[in-house]
């Protein structure tokens, strides 16, 4: 890379949108893990409250709508819709988000919009012949200006020269390497690099993309530029033209599909939260009566989550539709707990499973609002005796309720109480129980409300016991039977 591609890249990656490129990374790597992609998936989505919410309402969305109804929760939406497709999901609501929390300029705007026109069309269109690929292709489409959209959510002082010297008409690539030193497309697959992307993803940012599926998209990417622009009716027959040629189709139904494909901008918009968008696209926001200048506000995130009675019987409904749920016991677990996160709102809940030899307990996944290195200490070896109420519950299979009366101490914990009380050293109050595969209690289920201090209640012991039941459900059904 030149030094001054590596300059940006190095200031994107390490400063302004760091935990975009880190989300990103851990998004690829999980990808690559055949084994764990779907349960780490879900827990990097369920980790943030907001992304939860967005991939959840997208994935009920038209585009995504499953024969069996709606999908309550990130576990089972991971089944039906594949680990490609809600990677997907999640990096395009993530990157969205990310983009527009840092800047409401209009050349943000602009690109974003251009970005997110070109994936729907690239999905729409490219996808048709090769619906294995409708994901990889909505990605590249929308990253395709990744360098664009990077540099302007920056607000980067150097914005108002280069902005000049489009409005003079200077070419826009001479102009960007004049103030930049680099191209918006040789920043993009830096970035991309950066972020371990490839495939379509990178070949569309290239000046001489390959492959067919890569110049259809570059063609969607030209006809969103034309609409966007309102102008260039010549550039505009042609892009139709290479399109319809690369698809063996006929010209009048590649302008149908483009047509249809544009109708569904509006919703696609506002079900990824980017309602400041509609007046990028002045034809759908006056058809639809759309205030062209919305503004999504942030969602608070230090508000206080409380429980939702309403998404815990959806959650216990999905639990109980599973197919063969003694086959799923691990999507059982990740349905429970997300239940007991997102509807019972625990601010953190984690499974602890015994080891081959049944002496140590330790965490195996866990939700919600926690200090790693807690889920890391949660691991306590019954044989000597820790944590002595763990191997109770489980031998006694009832759940209990720990410090209902009063916070439990140190001295009623036992030892290594140190490390599930941490170093502020208050008394725990927590939901505790026991975990039945075939027949067996194999592990725990751990679930409070100690980062936040939040009370306990009735109402909560009692919504943790019907998660627990119908997890063990179909364990104790196994037994039942002769």
């Amino acid at each position: 890379m030149s030094s001054a591609l590596d300059r940006w890249v190095e200031r994107i990656n390490q400063g302004e949108m760091a935990l975009l490129a880190g989300v990103v990374r851990r998004m690829q790597a999980i990808v690559a893990d055949d084994d764990a992609s779907m349960a780490k998936i879900s827990q990097t989505i369920l980790s943030d409250a907001g992304l939860t919410s967005k991939v959840l309402k997208l994935a009920n969305s038209v585009t995504y709508t499953q024969p069996s109804g709606s999908v309550t929760t990130v576990s089972r939406a991971s089944i039906l819709l594949g680990v490609e497709t809600l990677r997907s999901l999640s990096l395009s609501v993530r990157i969205v988000d990310d983009l527009l929390s840092r800047s409401r300029q209009q050349p943000l705007l602009r690109v974003l919009a251009l970005s997110l026109q070109t994936a729907v069309l690239s999905r729409h269109l490219c996808a048709r012949d090769q619906p294995r690929k409708a994901e990889e292709v909505f990605i590249a489409g929308l990253l395709m200006d990744l360098g664009e959209a990077a540099y302007f959510s920056l607000g980067d002082p150097t914005t108002a020269s280069l902005l000049a010297l489009w409005q003079q008409g200077v070419d826009r690539d001479q102009a960007t390497m004049q103030i930049l030193g680099v191209t918006f497309r040789e920043l993009g697959r830096g970035l991309a690099h950066s972020w371990n992307l490839g495939g379509i993803t990178l070949e569309v940012m290239s000046p001489m993309a390959e492959t067919r599926l890569a110049r259809m998209i570059g063609c969607c990417h030209g006809i969103a530029e034309c609409m966007q622009n309102g102008g260039d009716q010549e550039r505009l027959k042609l892009l139709y033209g290479q399109l319809a040629k690369l698809m063996n189709r006929p010209l009048s139904a590649v302008i149908e599909s483009v047509d249809d494909a544009m109708e569904e901008m509006p919703n696609v918009i506002r079900e990824f939260g980017a309602e400041s968008l509609l007046g990028q696209f002045k034809e759908s926001s006056e058809a639809d009566g759309e205030e062209p200048t919305a503004v999504v506000l942030a969602e608070d995130e230090h508000q206080q989550r409380l429980p939702d009675p309403s998404l815990q019987l959806g959650i216990l409904r999905e639990m109980s539709l599973l197919d063969d749920p003694r086959s799923h016991i691990n999507t059982l677990v990740s349905m429970a707990l997300e239940g007991l996160y997102r509807g019972v709102a625990l601010d953190r809940v984690l499974v602890a499973v015994l080891s081959a030899d049944g002496k140590v307990l330790s965490a195996r996944t866990a939700l919600g609002t926690f200090d790693p290195l807690w889920r890391d200490a949660f691991r306590f070896s019954l044989r000597q005796g820790e944590l002595p109420v763990f191997a109770e519950v489980m031998s006694q299979r009832q759940a209990r309720w720990l410090g209902q009366d009063a916070p439990w101490d140190a001295e009623r914990l036992g030892a290594g109480a140190d490390r599930i009380l941490g170093s502020g050293g208050q008394g725990l109050q927590a939901l505790v129980g026991p975990l039945l595969v075939g027949g067996r209690a194999v592990g725990i289920i751990y679930a409070d409300c100690q980062p936040s201090r939040r009370t306990l209640t009735l109402e909560d012991f009692n919504a943790f016991r019907h998660f627990l039941h119908q997890l063990n459900l179909p364990q104790q059904q196994a037994i039942a039977k002769p």
